[in-house]
């Protein structure tokens, strides 16, 4: 997925991972800006910025955007990508 300044590439997962994570990167991939990941105690995904990164609104409106998406698909149990068991034959 991309927003207008980011885009969201799937992490590699743990084994038997319950949730999914992503890394956020600026579009020309010159510059890592965080990483998306669910955040149990408050129940949904959250945004882990980098250290020194900079967001204008439309930055963190795309962020914001994909992070109610994801939290919705994980509540309805639909995961975003699969392991080779749970892929439907």
């Amino acid at each position: 997925m991309k927003g207008p300044h980011v885009s969201f590439q799937p992490n590699d997962r743990r084994l038997n991972a319950k949730t999914d994570t992503w890394e956020v990167w600026s579009l020309d991939k010159a510059n890592h800006l965080g990483t998306v990941e669910w955040y149990s105690r408050w129940r949904k995904y959250v945004f882990s910025p980098e250290h020194s990164t900079i967001f204008d609104e439309d930055c963190l409106r795309s962020i914001a955007v994909f992070l109610e998406w994801e939290t919705r698909k994980h509540r309805n149990g639909k995961r975003s990508f699969h392991t080779d068991a749970e892929v439907p034959a």
